[in-house]
């Protein structure tokens, strides 16, 4: 937990009510902001799990019965921002199971049709250039180029909208091997030229 803030506006935003049935009833507005460890090694095809329980240090589960409002639990929509490239699903559940966020899932968005499948056609395309004939070096050298320039820009912008870490995700595996094909082409390109 980063933070807890109870809200005050002339007075603290609390109420005590005395039911009908002998039983307490206290309200009060609080801003609890928790952190949640992430691991994106995989990404992004990583979902990430992350668990809130609440309870009292002091009454039990008879003496204490705490639930959520028909309202449920926000986020912040900042967090979209800071996580791109993720769907947020909150799924809260009664304290009394001993569970309030049970499963708060971040899932991935799809990232086949607007990341892997272009940048390995980008690869499929210069490997092409093997069935052009060996004297055709303008041709083969635009297209060999063109393509290892795009994955490495692909590359930059896929960066930048994931999140940062210090360790190597698998999306950074994609596009290493991405580019090592396309030098791999210029490589054997240099080879058939210095044959001739």
């Amino acid at each position: 937990m980063r933070d807890v803030k109870k809200f005050d506006m002339i007075d603290e935003v609390a109420g005590l009510w005395l039911m009908r049935n002998l039983t307490l009833y206290l309200s009060f507005l609080v801003m609890v902001t928790v952190d949640c460890p992430m691991r994106f090694q995989a990404y992004p095809f990583d979902v990430q799990n992350c668990s809130l329980a609440m309870t009292s240090y002091e009454y039990n589960q008879e003496e204490l019965s705490l639930f959520w409002l028909a309202e449920g639990v926000s986020f912040s929509h900042q967090l979209t921002d800071q996580l791109p490239g993720y769907d947020l699903l909150l799924l809260p559940e009664v304290v009394t199971t001993h569970r309030w966020c049970h499963d708060c899932i971040l899932g991935t968005a799809p990232n086949l049709l607007n990341v892997y499948v272009p940048s390995a056609l980008f690869v499929v395309v210069s490997w092409a250039s093997f069935f052009w004939p060996p004297e055709v070096v303008p041709g083969r050298t635009v297209l060999v180029i063109t393509s290892l320039l795009t994955v490495v820009s692909m590359y930059a912008a896929v960066r930048s909208s994931s999140p940062h870490t210090d360790y190597v995700k698998a999306i950074d595996i994609w596009f290493f091997v991405c580019i090592l094909l396309n030098v791999l082409v210029l490589l054997q390109f240099g080879t058939v030229i210095t044959g001739l």
